[in-house]
């Protein structure tokens, strides 16, 4: 999907304006902090990987936890990745 089309449907769903650069900076930062987890996990992982992400806000600090997974073998074995903003 591209990241207008992203930017798109952000608006269309959840009436949140972001422009397709913002998305583009966004996956990119992600990108970087996630590859590392990934790269060095020491199970077996199948090509494709299951990601979400959320935020948590403690003390006044925005937190953003992303949880990634192997959906071809949907083991429980969960990446847990916490990143300070």
């Amino acid at each position: 999907m591209s990241y207008r089309a992203t930017s798109s449907i952000m608006w269309d769903v959840h009436n949140v304006k972001v422009s397709h650069q913002t998305i583009r900076n966004w996956c990119e930062a992600v990108a970087s902090i996630i590859h590392p987890v990934l790269e060095f996990y020491p199970y077996d992982l199948s090509n494709s990987i299951t990601g979400d992400e959320t935020y948590l806000k403690i003390k006044g600090v925005t937190n953003y936890v992303f949880f990634m997974f192997d959906s071809v073998k949907k083991n429980n074995n969960f990446l847990p990745c916490v990143c300070q903003t």
